[in-house]
């Protein structure tokens, strides 16, 4: 198992005879016991699994990856072909926005092309190429 490090804002935390290691924030790689975390620099979401902290889902989008008391949210709204997904079926907009992507075994894949005059848009749930209005 990889050493657990207590990266987030409440760092290590003596509570009585127990230690309270606030592993929000971690390293790919570094030791865990359940749960999810945000990487170092919030641009991305790490899970725990067997002992260790793996990359799980990009979060490219505006918010980035957010630890707020003790949930972590990842804004998943752009991302690049090939970028770890989640939740099969999900839709996301290129980082250029210049595609709608869409997850498919747990990587995300191009749904679709956007032209320049469309590019990608959308929220949390729905994605598409939108055409921009003149003023």
């Amino acid at each position: 198992m990889a050493r657990q490090a207590c990266r987030g804002a409440r760092g290590c935390v003596q509570s009585g005879r127990a230690a309270h290691c606030d592993q929000s924030i971690a390293r790919e790689g570094d030791g865990c016991q359940l749960g999810s975390a945000c990487a170092e620099g919030g641009g991305a979401l790490l899970r725990c699994v067997k002992g260790e902290q793996i990359l799980a889902q990009t979060c490219r989008g505006s918010r980035g990856c957010q630890v707020a008391g003790e949930r972590v949210s990842c804004d998943s709204t752009l991302a690049k072909t090939g970028d770890p997904c989640l939740d099969e079926g999900t839709g996301a907009c290129r980082d250029d926005r210049a595609a709608v992507l869409i997850c498919r075994g747990a990587r995300y894949a191009e749904l679709r092309p956007c032209p320049g005059e469309a590019p990608c848009g959308g929220d949390q749930h729905e994605f598409s190429c939108r055409v921009e209005k003149r003023q």
